[in-house]
């Protein structure tokens, strides 16, 4: 029984009720996390990956959040959104570890760029910041877990290819990056590098 599923760029992960992985698809930089960088036609179970909570996909990446908070990773590390130093390489083809010891209470995977939120409502980005999206005033990325300041009580993010979105407890939601398609919602195309509150819309339960 499956009890969380995600898709990356052609490729599928999915979480079991036991708390294991299954994969299948593209695996051309690792992102299925099997050890190999061949591609899987028929469901996998990925061995040696276990307590996984939840699973979140980017366009070649994935990761992974167990039920200790620990966040692992695998696939492209192209633009560091991997959120960790992996050498000289691009891809790995197994979960790593996110060297923290920090405990995260979810997760978002964007097309080359990353989130976490720590149980304690504090938001982390890394990643592709080529748009601002990262929310940290710059257009630098980022290659590893960065604490977005002067936000708190975050429960949520969600992370798109040139904008990122966390919502807060209370239902409020705060948006970064790129706004030239109106993608912020706040009546304008001016681009934003910061985390700022949204006036346009309130009580928001859930961003996907």
């Amino acid at each position: 029984k499956v009890t969380r599923i995600t898709a990356g760029n052609n490729s599928v992960m999915a979480v079991t009720e036991d708390n294991k992985l299954v994969t299948w698809g593209q695996n051309a930089y690792g992102e299925l996390g099997t050890g190999v960088y061949s591609n899987k036609i028929t469901p996998t179970v990925i061995e040696g990956v276990h307590d996984v909570l939840d699973v979140q996909g980017g366009k070649n990446h994935y990761m992974v959040l167990k039920t200790t908070g620990e966040v692992f990773v695998t696939g492209s590390n192209l633009y560091g959104q991997l959120g960790k130093d992996i050498g000289d390489k691009v891809r790995t083809s197994l979960f790593e570890k996110i060297e923290s010891n920090l405990k995260f209470g979810s997760i978002a995977a964007g097309h080359t760029s990353s989130a976490a939120i720590r149980v304690d409502g504090v938001a982390y980005v890394w990643g592709q910041n080529t748009f601002g999206n990262l929310g940290n005033g710059t257009r630098d990325n980022v290659t590893e877990p960065a604490q977005i300041t002067g936000l708190t009580g975050i429960v949520e993010a969600d992370v798109g290819k040139t904008h990122t979105i966390l919502r807060d407890y209370n239902n409020n939601i705060y948006l970064a990056g790129t706004n030239a398609n109106g993608q912020r919602g706040d009546g304008t195309n001016t681009d934003n590098f910061n985390f700022n509150k949204s006036i346009n819309i309130e009580d928001v339960l859930r961003i996907d």
